[in-house]
């Protein structure tokens, strides 16, 4: 895989390309939601010309190129697609399969410039050079897409000379299409997926190709979804699984170039300003998150990997004699005859009675889930039906793609193959049928580039793949189950259809912790609602004050799991210590007592695509200091959780204008900026802002193990605010709202009883 690696920088920037880019504009029409804009186009040049040491690159900008056509569509009411150059004519994709029409398009024309308008978002596009800027309805730049006089084009029109630094027009070339927009002054970018190193994007050149990490650490990731948003207001949506580079402000700090190896590009434009609209309107066109088993917000114990059904017994009981509130135990890599050699078979000797074991595990509220892996093994029946049938990756010789792991060959399923999904899935579902209600999709980043596939090209399948994998296999359990859940270590554009992803394999270090919730904040801010990761990290085994830390961390995200890496190393808290097991069992059971606050955001993020773990910025976004804190977040809408990364408890948080609580003791702090807080192993920072209203329902060991006759809710006052409390269950929905010092309890027809508490 490294071989591709830094493939499309070394395409975009080699001697001898060149790129073809429109210049002026010739003729226009609209019809229906779309403008169609004639141009003539000019060549972008790579010519390494070097003047006293310093290298430059030449453009003409006379309309020698030929003709060129560029196709826009509204979108909503609050975004344009752009597709090129004239053979584009990219429809409907996996990422994107239901795009919104356009709603009240129009376009006003002058000499100078034609509008594109719609009612939240317009584009500006003026005739020559042509170049566009997209606008909020009130009229605000929020972006410029520039034309090429950007690099000072000599009077006569003839062309010129710019630095190799400077930007590259949007356009096309062989094999590649390019896309550019200008950064403004302050502006930060975040998003293109998980990342785990900086948050802002800016200055970064990023390469589009999931990779397997081994760690929560530096620029490899397994999630890339070429979607990012900016403070300026804007999002960009790159609509293509080919591989793609991003030089966000790399090579020139000014300018966002998106090198993309397939010559029709198809990218979004969409309009906020809101940090929030903009993930919105991103999910309105990639698609929302759907609703999740209640029983999932409920915490997950794992190991990699509980090797027989005495031992699965044995956690069960003592997770319930210990009173840790838990909803799922997941079987990892062992539960077949040997070990990581998947047949979607339990073992007969390790477990000889799985459905027996599955039943009297649901009858202690517990939830069975199930790892496997798209690779078959060659000694399964499965690799001999699979070959007969034509259902794995090929090698361009005709043969199999093999994969070496851990010593012994694998063949990958061909994903693209329809016939290959019923085969596989239809295998799974047998397994969901014994009692099963979830499944981790593991290892989808081996997906090989110059593998030959049924119905797609190397270069696209790559990043496809989770998709395509997480979707079978979510419609798999949706069909068994009623509701769809997958365990997911990649994922890419339009996944937030198939949750939930978990950061993959961490290291057990407070590095890794750290590079966990960035990962986390920054999947967020790319349209992922849901998120998890491995409490106490993978790779390694914590001392207590990691496992406890990473478990704070880990208690307040959408989903909790604690889960290592081999049999004999633990991630249940009786292991760390009676200390840890009586902090953890705190956390646990105020998770659970949380569940009508998680249940509500969750079923909140379905609507709106907001994420559980929420960047600061956007709550905050016209505030300056939160753009480049990635060490604290929202957790929901009304608790800001700032986790202990480190050793000894201390550390600063940041607290934006405003008045705020902290939560454990209800004491109100008025200091707006950064407080150095100290905080001993039982507790971490969280702050509640004034306005806020939290929800809490009773101890329980397992979801719904009581039913929630009677909730708490608790208002803090000092500021207007409201919480929309979705219920669940029979009872009804809810509004607290807070106006004019008054908590307004608007019970939308709430048949359940509650307690009411304001904390001032």
């Amino acid at each position: 895989m490294r071989e591709w690696v830094n493939h499309t920088k070394a395409m975009a920037y080699e001697t001898g390309r060149r790129f073809r880019f429109p210049v002026r504009i010739t003729g226009c029409s609209l019809e229906g939601d779309t403008l169609s804009i004639k141009a003539n186009s000019g060549y972008f040049d790579i010519m390494m010309q070097k003047s006293f040491g310093h290298e430059f690159q030449r453009f003409t900008n006379a309309g020698d190129a030929g003709g060129m056509v560029i196709r826009i569509d509204a979108v909503g009411n609050y975004a344009f697609r752009i597709r090129y150059p004239e053979n584009c004519e990219k429809g409907e994709t996996l990422m994107a399969p239901d795009v919104p029409k356009g709603i009240g398009a129009r376009i006003v024309e002058t000499e100078e410039d034609i509008t594109f308008v719609l009612e939240k978002a317009s584009l500006l596009i003026s005739r020559y050079p042509l170049r566009m800027l997209l606008l909020d309805e009130s009229g605000n730049m929020l972006v410029e897409i520039p034309g090429i006089d950007a690099c000072h084009p000599n009077d006569s029109g003839a062309g010129g000379f710019c630095s190799l630094n400077d930007f590259y027009p949007f356009g096309t070339s062989e094999g590649m299409s390019a896309f550019t927009t200008r950064l403004s002054l302050n502006e930060k970018i975040y998003g293109l997926g998980e990342k785990f190193i900086g948050m802002d994007r800016r200055g970064q050149y990023l390469e589009s190709i999931h990779q397997d990490c081994a760690g929560n650490e530096g620029a490899r990731t397994y999630k890339n979804i070429p979607f990012y948003i900016s403070t300026a207001g804007y999002g960009v949506y790159v609509n293509s699984a080919y591989l793609m580079d991003y030089d966000i402000g790399a090579m020139n700090f000014d300018f966002a170039n998106i090198f993309l190896e397939e010559e029709e590009m198809d990218v979004f434009l969409i309009a906020g300003p809101s940090l929030g609209d903009i993930i919105k309107r991103y999910c309105m066109i990639t698609g929302f998150a759907p609703e999740l088993p209640r029983w999932s917000y409920g915490l997950w114990m794992s190991r990699n990997s509980y090797e027989n059904e005495d031992i699965v017994r044995g956690i069960a009981g003592r997770l319930r004699e210990e009173k840790i509130p838990c909803d799922v135990l997941h079987l990892d890599t062992y539960w077949f005859e040997e070990d990581w050699i998947c047949d979607l078979r339990f073992s007969k000797e390790r477990f000889p009675e799985p459905e027996k074991l599955i039943s009297d595990l649901a009858k202690q509220g517990f939830t069975v889930s199930i790892w496997q892996m798209p690779y078959v093994h060659e000694s399964q029946d499965n690799y001999r039906e699979g070959v007969a049938k034509d259902y794995f990756v090929k090698k361009s010789d005709g043969g199999i793609f093999h994969f070496d792991w851990f010593g012994k060959q694998y063949a990958l399923i061909d994903f693209s193959n329809d016939d290959a999904v019923k085969w596989y899935t239809g295998q799974i579902k047998r397994v969901l049928g014994m009692g099963a209600k979830a499944v981790k999709t593991d290892i989808a980043e081996g997906c090989p580039v110059e593998g030959i596939y049924r119905t797609r090209d190397g270069r696209e399948m790559h990043n496809l793949f989770p998709l395509i994998y997480n979707k079978s296999i979510f419609e798999a359990v949706r069909e068994v189950c009623g509701k769809g859940l997958v365990w997911a270590r990649s994922t890419y554009a339009g996944g937030q259809r198939y949750p939930l992803p978990w950061s993959g394999d961490s290291r057990s270090t407070f590095e890794n912790l750290a590079g966990a919730l960035r990962s986390g904040i920054s999947l967020g801010l790319s349209g992922q609602p849901f998120w998890s990761h491995d409490i106490g990290g993978f790779i390694g085994k914590p001392d207590p004050e990691l496992y406890i830390r990473w478990a704070q961390l880990g208690l307040f995200s959408s989903h909790a799991r604690c889960h290592g890496g081999g049999n004999s190393n633990p991630r249940e808290p009786w292991a760390y210590g009676e200390e840890a097991l009586r902090i953890f069992r705190s956390f646990a059971g105020l998770r659970y007592r949380l569940l009508p606050y998680i249940f509500s955001t969750g079923r909140q993020s379905l609507e709106t695509g907001m994420p559980f773990i929420r960047h600061m910025s956007l709550h905050h976004q016209e505030d300056r200091n939160v753009h480049g804190i990635y060490d604290q977040y929202y957790f929901g809408k009304s608790m800001m959780v700032a986790p202990i990364l480190s050793r000894g408890g201390k550390r600063q948080v940041y607290l934006p204008d405003g008045i705020w609580f902290d939560y454990w003791t209800g004491r109100k702090v008025e200091k707006a900026g950064w407080i150095d807080v100290q905080c001993p192993l039982e507790t971490m920072p969280v702050y509640i802002p004034a306005g806020s209203v939290i929800i809490y329902g009773p101890e329980q060991q397992y979801v719904d193990e009581k039913e929630t006759a009677e909730i708490e809710i608790h208002v803090y006052g000092g500021a207007d605010g409201a919480f929309d409390y979705r219920n669940d269950g029979d009872a009804g929905d809810f509004m607290v709202k807070c106006k004019d010092g008054r908590t307004i309890f608007d019970d939308g027809g709430y048949r359940g009883k509650y307690k009411l508490k304001v904390i001032e």
